[in-house]
């Protein structure tokens, strides 16, 4: 990242956290609702005007705001407008599934410029797999004809990370142990901020104004896993060591299905493809009638073929999911009470009869008919929802303190 750096600052005391909030407060407001006033920023955030104005002059010198013109006026003069530049530099996002790795170059609004993939080669090393990454974030960004600067990259990985030091410490699905991604970091100069793949699913929900920027909600990702990313207030709640929301190794089966974690009985067992492929073929085998065919050549998507189709043994599966999952989830809202769950991932293409076993449970949870019953939504955005989450990660995390330009 050729003239440029991070001015990153110890986090301690309380002031130095209000002002990060703060900041953050001021760019989502504007990145999500601008054209606004610095009157409408002080109105929307609740921040006086001299910090709006302290905030705004910080901001525009670090060219993050710019002043877009004149806005209409009731009567006196008119308020000078200003905008969120997303175009001042360039984020890469990286979503590590088990086969293959998404790339993309994304401005600062998580508009996506490019994208590529990459197959995850089996057993690969750290050294390989590293390399892989810089060769084709390399690849992206000789092509970016704004020659917009690289101010960090995200990754969303399926796991246990440990974000201060940009590691994988443990990924169950991916058999990854203690994998450190700080030679990418090295390479382009920037911080490579790793999170958990359901937290930057969650994140992009609050990103893209899918929720309120205060809500409190449960993203749930389905799929070769499950996942879950908890948001309380408008944050994403990680825990004390960042281990929150492994909801897929749930034990709900004492003695049950053995796991790749380690454990039997694992939620994941019972709510994920391999569930609905291991159905699949014990159905098979008891000569339940199918138009699906050879069991050892079945893929996940030949099962939703089947239930678009109208197979009700697929379908019927695949609301057995639902309900198990469904069951899981009732046990969070218990334990959360959130706004809303929001459902993603692969997994989402059982459709109508996925949602029907998971509505089934969440209307027999007992409290819930004394309360405001959750919102039950499917994020639609498809594989971009991980890249733009990761955007979202960067973003909040970088420009807590600004940045500058060297030598100044």
């Amino acid at each position: 990242m050729d003239g440029w750096c991070i001015v990153r600052q110890l986090r301690g005391g309380n002031r130095k956290r209000i002002k990060e909030h703060n900041r953050i407060l001021v760019i989502n407001h504007l990145r999500l609702h601008g054209p606004m006033s610095r009157a409408d920023l002080a109105r929307y955030t609740e921040l006086g005007l001299s910090t709006i104005t302290y905030i705004i002059d910080e901001l525009m010198d670090d060219g993050l705001v710019v002043e877009t013109g004149a806005g209409e006026s009731s009567g006196g003069r008119k308020p000078t407008m200003l905008e969120f530049n997303g175009s001042v530099a360039a984020v890469v996002g990286i979503k590590i599934e088990p086969t293959r790795i998404l790339f993309s170059r994304m401005n600062l609004l998580g508009k996506i410029q490019q994208k590529a993939a990459a197959e995850l080669p089996p057993e690969a090393d750290s050294a390989a797999l590293n390399q892989l990454l810089i060769d084709n974030i390399s690849g992206l960004l000789e092509g970016d004809v704004n020659s917009a600067p690289l101010v960090g990259i995200g990754i969303a990985v399926s796991g246990l990370v440990d974000q201060a030091h940009g590691k994988v410490l443990y990924s169950p699905i991916l058999a990854w142990d203690e994998f450190d991604f700080t030679p990418v970091s090295r390479h382009f100069d920037v911080p490579v901020i790793v999170e958990n793949d359901a937290n930057t699913f969650a994140l992009a929900q609050v990103w893209t104004g899918m929720v309120p920027h205060h809500s409190s909600f449960l993203g749930v990702t389905v799929g070769v896993g499950v996942g879950l990313g908890i948001v309380i207030d408008g944050q994403v709640f990680r825990g004390e060591h960042g281990g929150a929301g492994e909801f897929g190794h749930l034990v709900i089966q004492h003695e049950g299905a053995p796991c790749y974690c380690g454990q039997r009985g694992c939620l994941e067992m019972y709510a994920s493809d391999h569930f609905v492929l291991s159905e699949v073929k014990r159905h098979i085998a008891l000569g339940v009638p199918t138009i699906l065919g050879d069991s050892d050549s079945l893929t996940i998507n030949d099962v939703y073929e089947a239930a678009e189709q109208g197979d009700r043994c697929a379908q019927s599966i695949i609301y057995k999911q639902g309900q198990n999952l469904g069951i899981g989830l009732k046990n969070l809202v218990n334990l959360f009470n959130p706004a809303a769950i929001i459902l993603g991932g692969e997994g989402i293409r059982g459709g109508k009869h996925l949602l029907r076993g998971i509505e089934l449970e969440l209307a027999t949870n007992f409290f819930a008919k004394k309360q405001q019953p959750v919102q039950l939504k499917v994020c639609s955005t498809g594989e971009d929802v991980w890249l733009i989450g990761t955007c979202a990660l960067v973003v909040n995390q970088i420009y807590r303190a600004p940045i500058f330009k060297r030598g100044d």
